[in-house]
């Protein structure tokens, strides 16, 4: 019931005017609970909707204010694909709020960004393009902030770069994203 209760939720958020009422019926920390949830696929319907609850800024910052933060780094740190992917759609979505990128940035989700992004890459591994999507989402959103260009091309330029060529046309506009906002800083050009 748990896992159908989310989805309902996550479903209903994906309207805009449905927001408020979710917002207003106090569901936003019995999300962030359920992100602990035992079951993944609780977990991947609480990611969801608190994905697309965060796609408002105001509705970002109250998830913000429950710490989901956290408990959505461990969902993307986790194996589980669908989990993962929602983790990272939520994430994305609340990088888009400058003011949580210093938060985004002190956590073990930039590990997981580069491993995430590596693994698709790599033919070897069976991977998920829909989660290197959110992932790059996630660094397109970062790349919003010049303060946040040194660590983006000291620890993702290669990556960047050869997602530029990569056959996922999404994938390549996220990152042709992030290297044109990192190109707005003349500093940052020689080392492109």
């Amino acid at each position: 019931r748990s896992r159908l209760a989310c989805c309902g939720i996550a479903n209903l958020a994906e309207t805009i005017e449905n927001m408020p009422l979710i917002v207003d019926s106090n569901s936003i920390p019995l999300l962030v609970d359920a992100l602990a949830a035992q079951s993944s696929s609780i977990q991947r319907e609480a990611a969801r909707s608190l994905g697309n609850l965060a796609a408002n800024i105001d509705n970002g910052t109250l998830i913000m204010k429950f710490d989901a933060l956290n408990k959505l780094a461990k969902c993307f740190q986790g194996r589980e694909v669908e989990c993962r992917r929602m983790a990272a759609f939520a994430i994305g979505n609340l990088a888009s709020n400058v003011q949580f990128h210093d938060d985004i940035l002190k956590g073990h989700i930039l590990d997981t960004m580069s491993e995430v992004l590596r693994e698709t890459l790599d033919p070897k591994y069976q991977s998920d393009a829909a989660t290197a999507r959110f992932t790059l989402l996630i660094l397109a959103n970062l790349s919003l902030k010049e303060e946040n260009y040194s660590v983006l091309c000291g620890r993702y330029l290669d990556i960047i770069i050869a997602y530029g060529r990569y056959g996922d046309i999404k994938c390549r506009h996220y990152a042709l994203f992030v290297l044109g906002n990192i190109c707005r800083d003349a500093d940052s050009i020689p080392t492109i």
